[in-house]
């Protein structure tokens, strides 16, 4: 068996670092630009949530205004209060 001459003892090679890389500016730009991307559809995403919540909620009222039969048809659209239907 062959042997390398250096005691067992010997310390162990330091890690060698990577040179740290500078992104370039085109990188720099896609990565704003992503994360405008992403922030804006999360925005759209939570815009469209909100309206089919509201939507929900105006059906469910509508349903229980039938249901209980006191004539309204409709809900307040405007600040005038409620319509009243046929």
């Amino acid at each position: 068996m062959r042997t390398t001459g250096l005691p067992s003892s010997y310390p162990a090679a330091p890690a060698v670092k990577p040179p740290v890389r500078i992104p370039s500016i085109w990188e720099k730009v896609t990565a704003t630009t992503t994360e405008n991307m992403a922030s804006s559809a999360r925005m759209i995403c939570e815009e469209k949530r909100r309206k089919l919540i509201q939507r929900d909620h105006a059906i469910v009222w509508r349903i229980g205004a039938i249901m209980h039969g006191d004539g309204l048809t409709s809900l307040p659209h405007t600040a005038t209060g409620w319509r009243r239907g046929g």
